[in-house]
């Protein structure tokens, strides 16, 4: 009877033994799989869709400029607006200072130290290049190519390869 008390204690650390080697076989396995199923080369035109897609959600909404290609925004400027909205409709308002020289600018009405546009509403695109296109009031395609973007800030970069400026906006909460 000591000697079955022995065997049976020395089969249930075997087993013991067996199970351990089997969960760390199958979390080796597991963890292996999940590295490899996250590699970004799979589909970069996919991945690309979907940063378009979310950049799509993540851009409607009012957004104030903060920081313009002249450094940060002007009491004037953080007044100046993109507001997106769900059916590719961009509002926009722009506002500069006047920096009290007194001439006019064309189209813009000065209220107090600011000259004011006129609140323009045009269709836009967004692309899956991130960018977003519309024309402006001239008929000029402008493009916006967005740089980072999340629930609170939006980085784009506006004009050509000679001279490209970075802008940053705040979203309205």
């Amino acid at each position: 009877t000591e000697n079955t008390k022995n065997q049976v204690m020395k089969s249930i650390s075997t087993m013991r033994f067996e199970i351990k080697n089997i969960w760390k076989v199958g979390l080796i396995l597991l963890v292996t799989a999940a590295i490899l199923s996250c590699s970004k080369e799979d589909k970069p035109e996919m991945e690309a869709s979907l940063l378009a897609d979310s950049s799509q959600e993540l851009i409607l909404g009012k957004w104030y400029f903060s920081v313009t290609s002249n450094g940060d925004a002007s009491a004037c400027e953080t007044q100046s607006y993109y507001y997106f909205t769900d059916t590719q409709t961009l509002e926009y308002q722009l506002v500069i200072d006047d920096f009290g020289i007194g001439i006019g600018v064309s189209g813009y009405e000065l209220i107090g130290d600011c000259y004011v546009s006129p609140v323009t509403s045009i269709n836009y695109t967004l692309n899956t290049a991130n960018e977003i296109q519309f024309l402006n009031e001239y008929g000029d395609t402008i493009t916006l190519k967005i740089v980072s973007i999340n629930e609170t800030t939006l980085v784009f970069t506006k004009g050509t390869l000679d001279e490209t400026a970075i802008y940053i906006l705040t979203k309205e909460l």
